[in-house]
């Protein structure tokens, strides 16, 4: 909803714009800062009143989109004039986020304004009908009125009605009638008049919402067009980089420290209180840039990432659910790069934890966090929805994300699951191109303990959905 003081600058801004003799157009700037105000003032009723300020905003958002080809094609320029280092791959995808975000933003609107002008149409037909129907009727009323007063203009007729009169004030009352009658016609003509002026208002109004709407709906495919583009862009650059990730998981098998369990942090896992359901591991702000079990381009991926919306680190990781902190992973740089690319395997700065929901007891791996972070320490006993860390793009990252990994590891209890644990960070389910992981999905393997979980089903996530 728009504030008050925002809603009063724009509506002085306007003001001064209907008031001057000569209409200007506003600038970019005016549409910038709020083009959501702009997409509901020119899709509904009220776009009566600005047809010539409308026109000039679906001016501004072609530009927009034009714009964004614009700045593809000085991206691809720039590419070829730069080493393939993984920053240089990073800013770039990051770019190209932007740009996705931004057109995501676009289309969400224009597809709202599509809605709302389609509503119109609607409406705008309703009050066609209604105005016919009422013009019908006026018309056959004004027809009967000059019939009547036409058959007085015969002269015979206009004797009788003259010496008929039985006196003078009998001669009034017939004239005046006649009077009445004329007044009530011309009362008539007027409505029908006004009637079919509004009537042409309304064809006019419905004529122009019709061609709002062709020209938004074909801007809806020119960023559909360019959106695809980008994020074929996006496919590509990574893809480029997942040779260099099938090498660091092979190199990477490290085993975590393994904490002594005793009787107070057993009895302290024992009484925490289970969660019922998951809950997801980012607060808000993000979208799902790539699914579980492979990647959009190609390449097997084991579990899901989530991506900031705006490029940006620092969005809240939360606990799905209740239960103990296994690992706490340290030591790489926020934005990950060759060589700090491989820090960790890859993974970066990363957390793991067994947590217990609706009776099943499961692990989890949040990767890529920001350096700094991390709120908890190996041995933490922790409450579904507590704040673990915060996004980064450490390790092998393209660009502020969160890696999450589930998986399966019994029916029994969080402790016996600890004791199970062979200290991998993958709790003993291998990786993409190491240790067996791609035959260790629970959906193929039987549901053998241990094995990986789908997050995209468990958390219901949709592929570019945003939360």
């Amino acid at each position: 909803m728009i504030n008050k003081r925002k809603s009063a600058s724009i509506l002085i801004v306007l003001a001064l714009f209907f008031s001057t003799s000569t209409i200007h157009a506003l600038s970019e700037n005016d549409f910038k800062k709020d083009e959501a105000y702009f997409h509901d003032l020119c899709s509904g009723p009220s776009s009566r009143d600005h047809e010539t300020l409308c026109s000039q905003f679906t001016e501004y958002i072609n530009q927009k989109i034009s714009d964004s080809q614009t700045r593809l094609k000085n991206i691809e320029k720039q590419k070829d004039d730069i080493s393939t280092s993984i920053e240089n791959q990073q800013e770039t995808i990051r770019v190209y986020q932007e740009e996705i975000h931004a057109l995501s933003t676009t289309a969400r609107e224009l597809k709202a304004s599509i809605t709302a002008i389609n509503e119109d149409i609607k409406q705008t037909q309703i009050n066609i009908d209604v105005y016919q129907k009422e013009i019908d009727v006026l018309n056959e009323k004004v027809k009967k009125n000059i019939a009547t007063s036409q058959s007085q203009l015969y002269v015979d007729p206009l004797v009788e009605f003259v010496f008929a009169a039985v006196d003078f004030v009998s001669l009034i009352r017939r004239v005046e009638g006649m009077a009445r009658i004329k007044e009530n016609n011309d009362i008539t003509v007027n409505k029908l008049i006004e009637a079919k002026k509004v009537f042409d208002l309304e064809k006019e109004h419905l004529k122009y919402q019709r061609l709002e709407l062709e020209k938004k709906n074909k801007l809806i495919e020119e960023q559909e067009t360019i959106k695809k583009t980008y994020m074929e862009k996006v496919k590509k650059t990574i893809a480029s980089l997942m040779e260099k990730n099938k090498a660091l998981e092979l190199q990477y098998d490290e085993l975590q420290e393994k904490i002594e369990l005793d009787s107070r942090l057993l009895s302290r896992v024992s009484s925490l209180e289970e969660t019922n359901g998951f809950i997801r591991p980012v607060e808000s702000g993000y979208w799902v840039s790539a699914g579980t079990w492979t990647y959009p381009w190609g390449g097997h991926h084991m579990g899901v990432d989530l991506a900031s919306v705006t490029g940006s680190i620092g969005l809240n990781i939360l606990a799905p659910g209740s239960g103990l902190i296994t690992a706490v992973n340290g030591g790489c740089p926020t934005y990950g790069s060759y060589p700090n690319g491989s820090c960790n395997g890859g993974f970066g700065n990363y957390i793991t934890m067994i947590f217990k929901t609706n009776g099943v007891v499961y692990g989890a791996m949040f990767a890529h966090l920001k350096e700094g972070s991390t709120t908890v320490s190996p041995g933490d006993i922790v409450s579904g929805g507590t704040v673990l860390a915060q996004m980064g793009s450490s390790g092998l990252s393209m660009g502020p994300h969160l890696h999450h990994e589930l998986y399966y590891l019994g029916d029994d209890s969080i402790e016996a699951a600890y004791e199970r644990w062979d200290r991998s960070v993958t709790f003993g389910t291998g990786g993409a191109y190491w240790g067996n992981g791609w035959n260790m999905r629970c959906d193929t393997n039987g549901r053998s303990v241990p094995c990986r979980e789908n997050p995209m089903t468990i958390y219901q996530y949709t592929l570019g959905g945003e939360y």
